[in-house]
């Protein structure tokens, strides 16, 4: 049953990120020069390291990285991702992290898309981290998060959506599930299928 509950929460996931990828906005620097367009498979790892290294530091260093990743399979790309994703300047971290985050979830690296989040400064990335504490079976590391979650709303550094808020309410509830407390997590579900919530909400 518990395993049932940890994929489905893994699929739910999936999707819930896809959707934020094609609505989200990326604020987009001034490119130097357009990286190039490259033929999956044509490239190997050792010819996307030696290209990266004569872009580092420049403005548009992101865009290079996707470019020579999504040119890769996906456990390499990720590698990829691991090795210059520190080299990148501040400011283009959390485009790259939102690239990562999606190939990490594509190739089912949980731990991997974990890595990235915290490079993301939104309640959309929040809300992923803790469902993948959640899937995981991370339920420490979900219960931190989720107080830093509210900390951060006490003290207004985080806005939620009502959307959002009725996501972080029922990521309460699934913790409540995993850690066996089966009536608080029907109480705290309860109220987000009667109220107006979103379809995906109410399905979950």
């Amino acid at each position: 049953m518990r395993k049932t509950a940890i994929v489905v929460l893994i699929l739910l996931t999936v999707v819930c990120w896809q959707v934020y990828c094609q609505t989200g906005t990326t604020v987009k620097q001034p490119p130097v020069q357009a990286p190039p367009k490259l033929e999956f498979g044509k490239i190997s790892i050792d010819q996307a390291r030696k290209e990266l290294a004569k872009v580092q530091g420049l403005s548009n260093m992101s865009a290079y990285l996707e470019a020579y990743a999504l040119a890769l399979p996906l456990d390499t790309a990720l590698l990829l991702y691991r090795e210059f994703f520190p080299k990148l300047p501040a400011v283009q971290k959390e485009a790259a992290a939102k690239t990562a985050v999606s190939l990490a979830l594509l190739a089912g690296r949980l731990d991997e898309a974990i890595f990235f989040l915290p490079s993301m400064s939104t309640a959309r990335a929040r809300i992923l981290e803790l469902r993948l504490y959640l899937a995981a079976g991370k339920l420490q590391e979900a219960q931190s998060l989720l107080k830093g979650i509210r900390d951060a709303q006490q003290s207004k550094t985080l806005t939620l959506t009502p959307q959002e808020e009725a996501e972080i309410k029922l990521l309460e509830a699934w913790l409540f599930y995993f850690e066996g407390f089966i009536e608080q997590s029907f109480s705290a579900t309860k109220p987000l299928v009667t109220t107006e919530n979103e379809e995906s909400i109410r399905n979950e």
